[in-house]
């Protein structure tokens, strides 16, 4: 049939996708989930996270190899107070020591040996402060999803 603007209009106002913007428990920390992985993702990330908490605490970080890890790192380092940089569950990101290059001079930052290392790190906090972030690959985000509480 014809498409109908309202249904449309209803349909795109009320979509999820998952893992972006998404707070969810994992290991009973509250974080917060998001697939921004290129600088017009993460400027939306970031407008959206200070508008309701500020700065954030901390975000465990990974890319995809074929992505502008200055583009996004420059932005995401200017949110957060530390980053915790670690390598994509299937090895076909940035090593977290590109991503390190990539914001030289951006306060606390730390290279894990994996993601669950680095979620790990993340710290716990109450349910109103700012939650930690999880950010870039889908491959990271979705692995953390994957055991989510």
């Amino acid at each position: 049939g014809a498409l109908v603007p309202a249904h449309a209009a209803r349909g795109v106002a009320t979509a999820h996708l998952a893992g972006r913007l998404q707070a969810v428990v994992v290991q009973g920390r509250r974080v917060l989930l998001d697939v921004g992985h290129n600088p017009h993702g993460i400027a939306v990330l970031a407008a959206s996270y200070r508008a309701r908490w500020g700065r954030c605490p901390a975000a465990l970080v990974a890319l995809k190899d074929d992505k502008d890890a200055a583009g996004v790192m420059g932005p995401l380092a200017a949110l957060t107070s530390r980053l915790i940089l670690c390598p994509l569950p299937d090895a076909s990101g940035h090593p977290p020591e590109v991503l390190a290059r990539a914001c030289p001079g951006s306060g606390a930052m730390e290279i894990v040996g994996s993601w669950r290392e680095g979620l790990a790190l993340l710290p716990a906090v109450s349910p109103a402060a700012p939650p930690p972030l999880v950010v870039g690959s889908h491959h990271l985000v979705g692995a953390v999803l994957g055991i989510a509480d």
